[in-house]
């Protein structure tokens, strides 16, 4: 569905979808290895949306997100998977809020000022991340972050004064068993706080 409302000011873009997946390929971790394993079959659906609102003039705010509902529908022996085991790294839940306000600075130049908060909701790993293979996956807990930018453009040129992760949020992104007892494995978490200028 897409569609415009109140003159244009509001936007609305929502899109639902239905997946069934057959030999569905997932990797494997043993010991610290990863492998294509064979997993059956497996199911994906949900909803996607963007909203766009302009409240007032030089003023916009974007949500977007995402529900996704991804699982096996076959036990996946291979991979120590069994029906209804969720598909690896696909969060249930993930949306973000960007709002921009921008305005005439001088000559052609307009200046811009903004923020993005964005949510990833929690996911399993791939299967065999459990060193014991019991559970095959582990889970991976939700994360927020922040952005802000400020800056200058114009038909040709942009700068940008820009913050990213500005909570330096420890978000995992990734897990890998090593194979060791316990938990000791790789983990990858998303780019710490980062302060920078971009001119293009």
């Amino acid at each position: 569905i897409r569609s415009t409302q109140f003159d244009g000011l509001l936007s609305i873009d929502v899109a639902a979808f239905h997946v069934d997946w057959k030999d569905i390929q997932l990797t494997e971790a043993i010991s610290g290895f990863n492998f294509n394993g064979n997993g059956g079959t497996a199911r994906s659906q949900g909803l996607e949306w963007t909203f766009g609102y302009i409240p007032v003039h030089g003023l916009t705010f974007t949500w977007t997100g995402a529900y996704t509902d991804a699982k096996l529908t076959s036990d996946a022996p291979g991979v120590g998977g069994v029906s209804g085991d969720p598909l690896p790294y696909a969060p249930k839940w993930g949306t973000s809020l960007d709002g921009e306000y921008d305005w005439a600075a001088f000559s052609n130049y307009k200046g811009f000022v903004g923020g993005t908060w964005s949510y990833v909701g929690t996911r399993s790993t791939d299967f065999g991340s459990s060193a014991d293979a019991v559970p095959a996956q582990l889970g991976l807990p939700s994360y927020n972050s922040f952005a802000a930018r400020v800056g200058l453009e114009n038909d040709r040129y942009r700068v940008t004064l820009y913050g990213k992760n500005l909570g330096d949020s420890r978000g995992f992104t990734s897990y890998q068993s090593s194979g060791a007892p316990g938990l000791a494995g790789e983990i990858t978490v998303i780019q710490p706080r980062t302060i920078g200028v971009t001119l293009s």
